[in-house]
C-alpha cells in the first residue's frame, strides 16, 4: 500500500531532478540501484542470520537502512514549482489521472500493451520457484535468482552509456521480444546454467523496458501532472499480474503437467527437447508464455499505432512557476494535444497575500 503512494512521488521526482536528453540514463540508473538491492540484500540477510544467529539483528539493519535512505531524500532539494494554490484533494487526483490518460489514445494503446506484458511477467514470478526446486533445492534457487538480478544490473550498466533507442517505443518493443525469448530460454532445458541465464535475459530486458516507458511518459507529461498519470498508468499496467498469479499454478500442475509426465501424451515429443518428470509442467507453460510474449513484441512493432504511438503525443514544456489549478494545467494540455487556443487561466485573487495558501518544499499530491 505504501510502495503504492511512494513510487510515483519517486518516479516524478526523476523528471524534476534530471534535464530531458539524460532521463533514460537516469532511470537506468534509479533501475540500477533496485536491481543491486535485490540481488545484494539477500545475500547479506542470509550471511547475517549465520554469523548473528537470530533475526532480531537483521530487522535492526533492514530499519536503519530505511533511516540512511530517508536522511539521503533530506539531502536531495526537490525543485519548488512554486503552486498558489493549496493541494488538491486527493479524489480529484485520482479523477484528473484517469481524465487524462483516457483522452489520449496513444497512453491507452501503451497500457493496453503492457497490460498483456505484465500477465506473462507474473507467470515468470511464480515459475521461478518450483522450476528449481524439485530437482537441485534451495542453494540452487539463491544461484539462479542472484543470476538473474545481475541481468538486471547489466542491464541498468548498459543503458547508461547508450541512453537507449532514440524512438522509446521502439526500445520496449523490442526488449519485450527479448523478455519472450528469456521465459522461453528459461524452461527450455532442466539444466541450471540454462534456466538461470534465461532469467538472466528475461530481468535486463525488462529493466531496459522500464527505462524506455519512464522516459516516454517523463518527457510526454508534464512535470506538474506527473504524479497522477504516473500512479493511473501503474495501476491499470499492475492489473493484470493477480490473474497471472493465480492461474500459473493450476495450469501447470493440473493442465501442462500430466502432458510432460512419463508417459503424458508429450512426453515423447515435447518431453524430449524440455524433459520429463517434476517441475516440467511450469518448464512447459514457460516456454508457451514466453513463446506468446515474443510474438506480443512481434505484433507490437506491426501495429502501426503502438509502434509510433509518440508522434500522437506532444512533448510537455515545464513551466517555471505554476500558478493555476492542476485541472487548469491539464485543460491547457488537452488543449495543446487538441490543436485549439488552451484555457487562460483565471486571475489570482488581489486579496491574497504573495504566496498564500502554497504548498511547501517538495512534492505536492497529484504531481
Amino acid at each position: 500500500v505504501l510502495t503504492a503512494f511512494h513510487q510515483p512521488a519517486f518516479l516524478a521526482a526523476i523528471a524534476q531532478l534530471v534535464p530531458k536528453p539524460y532521463l533514460p540514463q537516469a532511470n537506468a540508473v534509479a533501475q540500477l540501484g533496485f536491481s543491486v538491492s535485490q540481488l545484494a540484500a539477500p545475500v547479506a540477510g542470509g550471511a547475517m542470520i549465520a554469523v548473528l544467529g537470530s533475526l532480531a539483528p537483521v530487522v535492526a539493519m533492514n530499519v536503519l537502512t530505511f533511516g540512511l535512505g530517508f536522511a539521503t531524500l533530506l539531502a536531495v532539494r526537490i525543485p519548488d514549482r512554486m503552486f498558489r494554490r493549496l493541494e488538491e484533494p486527493f479524489r480529484q487526483a485520482i479523477v484528473g489521472g484517469w481524465r487524462f490518460i483516457i483522452r489520449r489514445r496513444p497512453l491507452m494503446i501503451m497500457i493496453g500493451y503492457f497490460m498483456v506484458v505484465n500477465f506473462f511477467t507474473a507467470i515468470m514470478w511464480v515459475s521461478v520457484a518450483p522450476l528449481v526446486l524439485p530437482t537441485s533445492g534451495a542453494a540452487a534457487l539463491g544461484v539462479v535468482t542472484a543470476v538473474g538480478w545481475i541481468g538486471a544490473v547489466l542491464g541498468g550498466v548498459a543503458v547508461v552509456p547508450w541512453g537507449g533507442t532514440r524512438r522509446r517505443t521502439i526500445g520496449m518493443l523490442a526488449f519485450t521480444v527479448g523478455s519472450g525469448v528469456g521465459m522461453v530460454l528459461m524452461g527450455l532445458q532442466p539444466v541450471l546454467a540454462v534456466i538461470a541465464a534465461g532469467f538472466a535475459i528475461r530481468l535486463a530486458s525488462m529493466t531496459i523496458i522500464n527505462v524506455h516507458w519512464l522516459a516516454l511518459i517523463q518527457v510526454k507529461v508534464g512535470h506538474e501532472l506527473q504524479g497522477r498519470v504516473l500512479a493511473t498508468n501503474l495501476m491499470l499496467a499492475l492489473v493484470m499480474q493477480p490473474l497471472g498469479f493465480l492461474i500459473a499454478g493450476p495450469l501447470a500442475d493440473d493442465v501442462l503437467g500430466p502432458l510432460v509426465e512419463e508417459g503424458g501424451a508429450l512426453a515423447g515429443t515435447v518431453g524430449q527437447v524440455i524433459g520429463v518428470g517434476p517441475g516440467r509442467g511450469m518448464a512447459l507453460l514457460l516456454v508457451c508464455a514466453g513463446l506468446l510474449l515474443t510474438a506480443w513484441g512481434v505484433l507490437g512493432f506491426c501495429y502501426r499505432p503502438m509502434r509510433l504511438l509518440e508522434d500522437g503525443l506532444p512533448d510537455a514544456v515545464a513551466a517555471a512557476e505554476i500558478d493555476k489549478d492542476l485541472d487548469l494545467v491539464q485543460a491547457e494540455a488537452d488543449a495543446r494535444l487538441a490543436g485549439v487556443p488552451p484555457v487562460s487561466s483565471a486571475p489570482v485573487s488581489s486579496g491574497s497575500a504573495p504566496g498564500a495558501g502554497r504548498s511547501g518544499p517538495g512534492p505536492a499530491s497529484g504531481r
